[in-house]
């Protein structure tokens, strides 16, 4: 049985959807465990099975909560139990004997002929029950919780593939925003220069000939370049992709942390198209918002 998060400890990354099936047959014992994952903001836990076996819920539960940390979680219980021998059928005397009471009762009571009919008695509710044979708690609670172990493993093994496939596409769309922040660390001086160069373009059209004050326009360009600095953003995005890379690399439950450092990277993006105000940057700003954006829907199926 599991001891914690898993056999070998918390398994990496793990998307939230997963499926898993385990089989028993023991004599005449056949049992079907089946869990189904989905995605869900907080654990929501949901379990069907056979009423005899109800002693079990609460201990199962637990036990699959230790692994299944967020999400929604429905377990199947399929049991059943062939008896080699047929199953032994009692008669209740006692309600058989009340019955007959009150149908002498009601046939006194309204002058009417009292037949007692043994095919008709028996058809009455509770009159005949079936008596099972009484099973062995603990040899039941090993023969399910073997079979819980397989369609964990099952389970487990689905959602950690699945949460590697959503780590390898994250990564790839990392690079890509890394790749446009390099281009816009790029676009920052020549952005600064083309201003300087149109600013002291439009000033000759408007003053013809007058020679410019070159202090004034220094210090123009100068205030739309600090206005127009974007390096501590660029600088605060760079050391969030970083904070990312090695959450994704947890052995632990990341999904939470990864939804914040996404919610701050749009933030320090949002303010880089702000600031920046040249079409160039803005278009590569659009593009990795989509990034953002791709990667934000693959946090959310994250447990």
């Amino acid at each position: 049985m599991y001891n914690g998060y898993g056999r070998n400890g918390y398994i990496m990354l793990k998307s939230m959807t997963g499926y898993g099936r385990g089989e028993k047959k023991s004599g005449d014992r056949e049992l079907v465990v089946e869990i189904k994952t989905l995605n869900h903001r907080y654990t929501d836990f949901n379990i069907k099975m056979p009423k005899h076996l109800s002693f079990l819920e609460d201990e199962i539960k637990r036990y699959v909560q230790r692994l299944v940390l967020r999400g929604r979680v429905e377990v199947y219980i399929n049991f059943k139990n062939n008896y080699g021998q047929t199953p032994k059928l009692v008669v209740n005397d006692s309600l058989i004997e009340q019955y007959i009471n009150v149908m002498k009762h009601i046939a006194h009571r309204y002058n009417t002929e009292l037949k007692l009919d043994a095919q008709a008695i028996v058809q009455y509710p509770d009159v005949i029950n079936v008596e099972e044979e009484a099973e062995d708690e603990d040899a039941l609670r090993s023969f399910i919780f073997s079979a819980l172990d397989d369609a964990l493993d099952n389970l487990i093994a689905m959602r950690t593939r699945e949460g590697e496939q959503m780590k390898d596409d994250m990564a790839r769309r990392l690079d890509a925003i890394e790749a446009m922040m390099d281009k816009i660390d790029e676009r920052i001086p020549e952005m600064v220069k083309e201003y300087q160069n149109n600013l002291n373009k439009r000033i000759q059209e408007l003053i013809g000939q007058v020679e410019v004050d070159q202090v004034r326009l220094a210090n123009e360009v100068a205030y739309f370049a600090e206005r127009s600095n974007v390096a501590e953003e660029i600088t605060r995005l760079r050391s969030h992709i970083s904070q990312m890379r090695s959450t994704m690399e947890s052995h632990e439950p990341v999904g939470r942390k990864l939804d914040f450092i996404i919610q701050e990277m749009n933030r320090e993006v949002n303010t880089i198209a702000s600031k920046a105000g040249d079409i160039q940057i803005i278009n590569m700003v659009v593009d990795i918002k989509t990034e953002l954006e791709k990667i934000r829907e693959q946090v959310q199926n994250i447990e």
